[in-house]
């Protein structure tokens, strides 16, 4: 005869593992933009010209507009993003706040839209507390304002 006792260990012995908890964060990640008149080429000309001028290197540019009317959306308007990083600062970002990683490498994102286009960033998130990593995230994100400031702008 099993006791209540010899169950339980039974059940909880071959019961499947629980899964792991999520956690979500409690902040919001900032966005910056601006609306522009010029054409979407000529913000992203712009725009790239901005990040390389910062010693920012583009490591990526995602054409997601035309990949998206590539596959039969022929209506859809541009969406450009270009990705770029500094490993100086992204060193000593993540030194401070390792949690940073998910916002690299920083993006620039330029979109069609009926009323003109639009430049956007994400701002890095602005936690911990090293010095050296405090400056390089509000250095960065600095950059990121100056960069669609000058996109949109200039």
């Amino acid at each position: 005869m099993l006791t209540w006792t010899a169950l339980y260990l039974a059940y909880v012995l071959h019961a499947p593992p629980a899964e792991p908890a999520l956690r979500e964060s409690a902040e919001p990640q900032l966005a910056i933009e601006a609306r522009t008149s010029k054409p979407l080429h000529e913000a992203v000309l712009d725009a790239e010209f901005a990040i390389t001028e910062r010693n920012l290197r583009i490591v990526n540019h995602l054409h997601v507009g035309s990949s998206i009317r590539e596959r039969g959306h022929a209506d859809f308007p541009d969406y450009e993003v270009l990705l770029f990083c500094n490993l100086g600062y992204t060193r000593r970002m993540l030194e401070g706040n390792p949690a940073a990683i998910l916002a690299c490498p920083g993006r620039v994102a330029i979109r069609e839209e009926k009323t003109g286009v639009v430049v956007s960033a994400l701002l890095f998130p602005e936690k911990g507390d090293d010095p050296a990593a405090q400056y390089s995230i509000r250095r960065l994100n600095e950059m990121l304002r100056e960069i669609v400031r000058y996109a949109a702008f200039h």
